[in-house]
């Protein structure tokens, strides 16, 4: 049997790999993994991750892939100045959109509840006013935040 003969032989043993038949696999593009169709390739760890970014520490965010929405979900914390107002830059520019941002009282203040407000907002971030309800103490407040967009 010549090689040809034998390159044939195996060639016409080769199908396509299924979830129920063992074969041979194409290795999806980045354009077919984002786009999310395709039930015919595989995808390799590199093409999975690909966009995904994270950086976790005190401030932070994780961003998520286009293929999975383009989701970033950022965190930190930070302090009103004696006036109570502040700003605050997030670790990373939402490229398209500001959905929101939540924020807790991290003062540790037993003698009042401080109500933190956004007073303006960017894709790059966010000035605030804090005002303490019910207390004798300034209006100086740490506080936690937590913002989403894409």
């Amino acid at each position: 049997m010549t090689p040809l003969r034998v390159f044939q032989a195996v060639a016409q043993k080769m199908v396509q790999a299924t979830e129920s038949v063992a074969g041979v696999m194409k290795i999806a593009t980045q354009t077919q993994v984002s786009a999310g169709v395709d039930d015919s390739s595989v995808v390799t760890p590199k093409k999975l991750r690909a966009g995904f970014k994270a950086s976790i520490n005190a401030n932070g965010y994780m961003a998520f892939p286009t293929w999975m929405g383009g989701l970033i979900i950022q965190w930190g914390t930070s302090q009103s100045d004696a006036n109570g107002n502040g700003s605050l830059t997030f670790p990373m520019a939402y490229p398209s959109e500001f959905y929101g941002i939540w924020y807790g009282d991290a003062s540790g203040s037993i003698s009042g509840v401080n109500a933190i407000g956004t007073l303006a907002y960017s894709k790059t971030g966010v000035t605030f006013g804090v005002r303490q309800v019910a207390s004798t103490a300034g209006t100086l407040s740490a506080f936690f935040w937590l913002s989403i967009g894409k």
